[in-house]
C-alpha cells in the first residue's frame, strides 16, 4: 500500500521538471488532475488503498503526485522543498512506510499532516482542492 512513496514522488519530480523545462505548466497539470483524479480513484482505488488486483496503476502514480502537489500548496513552497530534499536523506539505504512519512513530515513542518495525507491517500472521493 506504500508504493506511492516511490512512484508518487518520481511522478511529481517528472511533473516539476516538465514545468521547469516549459513543457507543461503546473496550472495545466493541476487542471487535468482535477478533472481525472476521481475517475482513477473509481477505477483503481485511491493511491494508498488501491484495489489489490490492480498493482501499480495510474492512481499510484498520478493521484499520489497530485497529493504531493496539494501538500506543497498546504505547507508552502519552502517547507515542501525542505521535505523534498530531506526525506530521502533521512531514509537513505532504508525502508519507510506511510506512518513514517506522515510522522516525519508532521514533525518537520510543525503541523499535524496525518488527516490531510491520509484523506488524500485513502479517500474514495477526490479531497477538496487547495
Amino acid at each position: 500500500k506504500d508504493l506511492w512513496l516511490n512512484e508518487g514522488f518520481a511522478m511529481y519530480a517528472q511533473i516539476l521538471w516538465e514545468a521547469d523545462a516549459g513543457k507543461r505548466s503546473l496550472r495545466d497539470w493541476r487542471e487535468t488532475m482535477a478533472k481525472y483524479d476521481q475517475s482513477m480513484r473509481d477505477e483503481y482505488g485511491p493511491a494508498g488503498e488501491y484495489h489489490r488486483r490492480d498493482f501499480a496503476t495510474s492512481s499510484v502514480y498520478w493521484s499520489a503526485a497530485f497529493m504531493l502537489d496539494q501538500l506543497r500548496r498546504k505547507v508552502g513552497k519552502e517547507a515542501f522543498a525542505e521535505l523534498w530534499r530531506e526525506w530521502p536523506q533521512q531514509h537513505r539505504d532504508g525502508n519507510a512506510d506511510r506512518d513514517d512519512y506522515i510522522a516525519w513530515a508532521s514533525e518537520s513542518t510543525g503541523t499535524d499532516l496525518r488527516p490531510f495525507i491520509t484523506r488524500w491517500l485513502t479517500s474514495e472521493r477526490t479531497p477538496r482542492l487547495l
